[in-house]
């Protein structure tokens, strides 16, 4: 997780915490720390596929997901909090299976429960450059 393009953050100090938590855990494909951030009945949409529905499902899809990169990292853009509520806008640059790095722009809707684990998030981008 990068932050060194991050022109706006309104961000609590515990959300931009969990925030990099979440997305050092992503970027570092390690599921065991991205799933202590997710509620057990978590939710992911994640581009086009089918939703998600549980954690345990939750981090199967993503798995899957990473299996088909060799990696990945978030460039962070701006990113704001509404209530339980985080909206993060980043490029991502993926890097392919030949190695190859492409940077695709994104934009993830995450909501919290009491507890800070994520419920439900939903991940709006264009996969395909990944895989032509």
């Amino acid at each position: 997780m990068r932050t060194e393009h991050l022109q706006f953050n309104n961000l609590s100090p515990e959300a931009f915490e969990w925030v990099q938590a979440t997305y050092t855990a992503i970027d570092s494909m390690n599921v065991n720390d991205f799933g202590r951030m997710l509620a057990e009945e978590a939710e992911l949409m994640f581009a086009n596929n089918p939703i998600a529905h549980g954690k345990t499902q939750l981090l199967g899809g993503i798995q899957a997901f990473w299996r088909t990169i060799n990696g990945l990292n978030h460039h962070f853009i701006k990113v704001y909090e509404i209530d339980h509520t985080l909206i993060l806008e980043a490029m991502i640059d993926y890097t392919r299976k030949d190695n190859q790095i492409v940077t695709i722009p994104c934009t993830t809707v995450i909501e919290r429960n009491a507890k800070h684990l994520a419920t439900h998030m939903r991940i709006y981008l264009d996969v395909l450059p990944i895989y032509q």
